[in-house]
């Protein structure tokens, strides 16, 4: 066996991004862990450390990214997973400011789980476009297939669950003039 250095840039930045999941959701268990004994590293070191970790782990993953990119083992079109740049910046304010309040923080929590997801997303069709050949249509489509049957209802579910809930006609304000 050999080792696949694409597969190895291709799946780093998920990696690091379980870390950054993990830490971000130690922080609300920080008290109850360090009553239980157990020795995670928010729990040893305090949930400012543990925000922190989360976000030089999380730019990690987004610099594994680029990195990948520079050396040529994740194709040039995988910058588009960049385009969750925008989510992480939500997350990671979010946590600043509402770390030792486990209700207001699980917007936080929801948001890696969408970087997680969307990033996953982007990846896989860089992957697909990048490596699609009419002579096999097959192996070309399959993440696509792997795409829509795994990962798209999870993003929806996702997607519902942070977007602001829809009034009715009854509840929105009348504009007075």
């Amino acid at each position: 066996q050999r080792l696949s250095w694409e597969a190895f840039w291709g799946t780093l930045p998920f990696g690091i991004m379980l870390f950054s999941m993990i830490t971000i959701n130690e922080i609300p268990d920080y008290l109850a862990d360090r009553k239980g004994g157990k020795l995670n590293l928010v729990a040893r070191f305090g949930p400012k450390v543990g925000v922190v970790l989360f976000i030089a782990s999380l730019s990690a993953a987004y610099g594994a990214i680029g990195t990948g990119m520079l050396l040529g083992k994740i194709p040039s079109s995988g910058g588009i997973a960049f385009l969750t740049l925008p989510i992480a910046w939500k997350t990671v304010s979010a946590l600043r400011i509402h770390y030792n309040d486990p209700r207001k923080m699980a917007s936080a929590n929801l948001g890696m789980i969408c970087i997680h997801n969307f990033t996953a997303i982007l990846l896989i069709l860089a992957y697909t476009v990048e490596g699609f050949r009419w002579d096999a249509l097959l192996e070309s489509i399959l993440p696509l297939g792997v795409l829509v049957f795994l990962y798209l209802p999870i993003a929806q579910l996702t997607l519902k669950a942070i977007a602001p809930p829809r009034g009715d006609a009854f509840s929105k304000p009348v504009a007075q003039g």
